[in-house]
């Protein structure tokens, strides 16, 4: 007699495959679908590097993709399709989440969080004697620092409100903190080529972090509108 698998319940069924993933896939699948964390923010909330979120949630879906359709419902032809798409769209990265934000200041938002996890990342690099890929990492860590200064500076003076001025005070933040221990680590590493390309690198950047505190108003005035009368000087007596 041939057997009949029963029938299980849609909801239930994706839940118990979802229950089925390793511990790393589980847990970035979790917060982005139900937390509905982007990779980016689910890695500040692990301790994990965005691209390792990303890699898990690639893992975790390929892993809903396979099985029987009666021990996972995922498995059916067209929740396939789904989730070939949506692996598609991680694995372009990055890139895809800062394309898909077409708000600047939750583009400026996510720069600044990916800034974050670049330090992370040379940190790791370096103490793992990896030098050259912990300098990789904080240049990419300033370009999107860059980023998220031209995305800020760029909205108009008029629409700069609460939520504007939070994310250019965290943007601040992050740009001023020192990489002296990174660069201590590399030197006690032997690494003091890499040292000092992490300096030089570092200088370049906050001759331009000085440039964009000027456009954003920090520590000053911001810059007035087109067509705004200038303030009166303070006659002196």
């Amino acid at each position: 007699m041939r057997r009949v698998p029963r029938p299980v319940p849609a909801g239930l069924g994706a839940r118990q495959a979802v229950a089925r993933l390793g511990r790393f896939e589980h847990e970035a699948v979790t917060l982005r679908l139900v937390a509905r964390l982007e990779a980016a923010q689910a890695a500040v909330a692990t301790g994990r590097r965005t691209s390792a979120i990303l890699g898990s949630l690639i893992s975790g879906l390929r892993a809903l993709r396979t099985g029987s359709q009666a021990f996972n419902p995922l498995s059916l032809p067209t929740q396939q399709r789904q989730l070939d798409a949506a692996i598609d769209r991680l694995l372009a990265g990055e890139a895809t989440l800062l394309a898909l934000s077409t708000d600047r200041i939750s583009k400026a938002d996510l720069e600044v969080k990916l800034a974050t996890e670049r330090t992370k990342e040379a940190d790791t690099m370096a103490s793992g004697r990896h030098p050259d890929l912990a300098v990789d990492a904080m240049n990419s860590r300033y370009d999107d620092l860059r980023a998220a200064a031209s995305d800020l500076a760029g909205i108009p003076i008029s629409h700069r409100d609460k939520r504007w001025k939070a994310v250019r005070d965290r943007l601040e933040s992050e740009s001023s903190k020192p990489v002296a221990d990174l660069e201590r680590t590399l030197t006690a590493g032997g690494y003091k080529k890499q040292a000092a390309q992490l300096k030089a690198v570092n200088d370049r950047f906050q001759a331009d972090h000085q440039e964009f505190d000027k456009r954003l108003g920090v520590g000053g005035p911001a810059p007035q509108p087109s067509g705004a009368p200038n303030p009166q000087a303070t006659p002196t007596k």
